[in-house]
């Protein structure tokens, strides 16, 4: 598989990082594989009986493969996020530098971690086929983002064609992520072995079609945001007579999601110079629930969406686990709004860009992450506007909690 990742992959898997990255695969893959039956004895002091032994049916293993492609999904998952992030900066009139240069950035990350799994794959029997492929894509990704990052930001004409050329790299992901998920459900119907899913033809040709073209730059449409989802009409008195206890206290992994205490602690808002703007919790206007609702009011814009910023921290993320973000915007005149969940450091784990306006809409969005984080963010960005913006009922849940 070394051989069609170039010398530049080769170097670059055997870094400190990704050492580290294989070896907690790795170890992940070894815990699954040692699963070993137990047989209950009758006793210690209680003579046996003098029968034939009994044959006890050893216990279904695990595929090899099983732990590796679920962390490879949870990573393509986190690039399919990404590129839906690069389709609606690309897709602005203007290109905001920062933004978009910080997307091109974690799209090479996460590629490059994707890589390493993929090789693990493609080195098992049985999803060897599926690991190849992904391992070519994510290496096809890897160059686009490297072209892209190469480009001077100061020609914002090169940098919109080479992030076209990107998402031209990204187009086979959905494709392969079905590909992934035949092949954990394979594992899943089959733990002790047995026919693994193939590549079919048209993704394995969409993915020699990906690679970044030296000239001419391909179009790419950018894929809508999704709608978000209007809240039912209701009479706004029965909103604001709703009873407090319908916004609790913690709603899932977040406390004070309806800003109902007297003040809107834990949450803070982050405004970046020469940004001005302000959070207050408003009884006045009619909430989307409970009798409270956040309100920003922005005096002096900002450029960068992260300039004006709604957010909590100390949010726990558990590996491996999907979550559901739900955040209920309101906005004095149509605008846009970011709603995002990342690390401490900014990692993203899921995002939406949606125009919101002046009725209650729902914002909501799946996201997962591949490591433990127990101090993930969860952010509302109101860059970009001067419009007034209010928030409420807040959520971040576990979808394996919540399932019936």
């Amino acid at each position: 598989m070394t051989s069609n990742l170039g010398s530049d992959a080769v170097r670059r898997r055997f870094s400190p990082e990704r050492v580290g990255t294989l070896i907690a695969s790795l170890l992940i893959i070894v815990g699954s594989l040692g699963a070993v039956s137990t047989i209950s004895a009758s006793g210690a002091d209680s003579p046996l009986p003098s029968v034939a032994p009994r044959s006890v049916a050893p216990a279904a293993t695990a595929h090899p493969f099983a732990s590796t492609a679920n962390l490879t999904l949870q990573i393509h998952e986190r690039l399919v996020e990404e590129r839906r992030t690069l389709e609606a900066e690309v897709a602005r009139p203007r290109l905001d530098m920062s933004a978009l240069i910080d997307t091109v950035r974690r799209l090479n990350t996460t590629a490059r971690l994707g890589t390493d799994f993929a090789d693990t794959l493609s080195g098992i029997d049985g999803s060897r086929e599926v690991g190849t492929a992904l391992a070519t894509f994510y290496a096809a990704v890897a160059k686009a983002a490297d072209e892209a990052l190469r480009t001077s930001s100061a020609d914002q004409a090169s940098y919109r064609a080479a992030s076209k050329r990107l998402l031209a790299a990204l187009k086979p992901a959905d494709a392969l992520q079905k590909q992934l998920e035949a092949l954990i459900r394979s594992a899943e119907a089959t733990p002790n072995g047995g026919t693994t899913p193939t590549v079919d033809p048209g993704a394995s040709a969409a993915i020699a079609s990906a690679k970044p073209p030296k000239s001419a730059s391909p179009t790419a449409s950018p894929t809508p945001t999704p709608a978000p989802t209007q809240k039912p009409t209701a009479a706004p008195t029965a909103r604001a007579s709703t009873a407090p206890s319908s916004s609790p206290a913690v709603a899932g992994r977040i406390n004070n999601p309806g800003f109902e205490a007297t003040g809107p602690a834990p949450w803070t808002l982050a405004v970046e110079a020469p940004a001005v703007a302000s959070l207050t919790v408003d009884s006045a206007a009619s909430p989307f629930e409970g009798q409270q609702s956040a309100r920003i009011d922005i005096s002096v814009p900002s450029d960068a969406r992260t300039g004006v910023s709604l957010r909590q921290a100390g949010i726990s993320i558990s590996q491996t686990k999907r979550y559901l973000c739900r955040v209920a915007l309101r906005a004095a005149a149509a605008r846009e709004v970011r709603v995002r969940v990342a690390s401490a450091s900014g990692e993203t784990y899921g995002t939406r860009v949606v125009t919101i306006g002046p009725v209650w809409q729902t914002v909501e969005f799946e996201f997962g992450s591949f490591v433990e984080d127990p101090s993930a963010v969860v952010a509302v960005d109101l860059g970009r506007s001067a419009v007034t913006t209010w928030v409420d009922a807040v959520q971040i849940t576990d979808l394996s909690e919540s399932a019936p």
